[in-house]
């Protein structure tokens, strides 16, 4: 919708499959040949060139819809989106607190797993750290980001 903003191209805004729909065009001969192309859409059917703002051609054949929705189609189109509020202090405070519990109760539901699997990779003793191949489960994803010094994850297949 970017280009449909740009008053040196040509805007077809027409009636499609599912309502009204807008096209830039770099000259005036490739948009009249889209709209020519237009077909009956449950009983009307068309569309209106813009230039610049200005209607420059038109083919309409309509019975529900008005000439002027095609032109504030354009309009509404053409204007900048409106910006997004800034998240108030409560709500940044709430989603922060909510992050770190989450986190907060995944370690704990995965604590025992990790205890032993923590366990298992120091009894060997390893200088490196052991990698680990194919799909591994959550406590053994946890394990290597909090324990980079006794696995590692290898990917999903063992190199040749």
């Amino acid at each position: 919708r970017v280009k449909a903003a740009m008053p040196e191209l040509f805007q077809l805004v027409y009636l499609g499959d599912v309502g009204l729909d807008i096209k830039t065009f770099d000259t005036l001969d490739g948009a009249k040949e889209k709209m020519n192309s237009l077909e009956d859409v449950y009983g009307e059917l068309g569309g209106i060139i813009f230039h610049d703002g200005r209607q420059v051609a038109e083919r309409l054949e309509l019975k529900y819809m008005q000439k002027s929705d095609f032109q504030d189609y354009l309009h509404r189109a053409t204007q900048p989106p409106a910006p997004k509020p800034e998240p108030s202090e409560d709500a940044l405070r709430t989603a922060v607190k909510d992050a770190l519990l989450d986190r907060v109760w995944s370690l704990t539901r995965l604590a025992p797993e990790m205890g032993k699997l923590k366990k298992e990779y120091e009894a060997r003793q390893e200088k490196e750290p052991e990698v680990v191949y194919g799909r591994p489960s959550e406590a053994l994803t946890e394990l290597a980001h909090l324990y980079p010094h006794l696995v590692r994850l290898g990917g999903c297949v063992k190199p040749q």
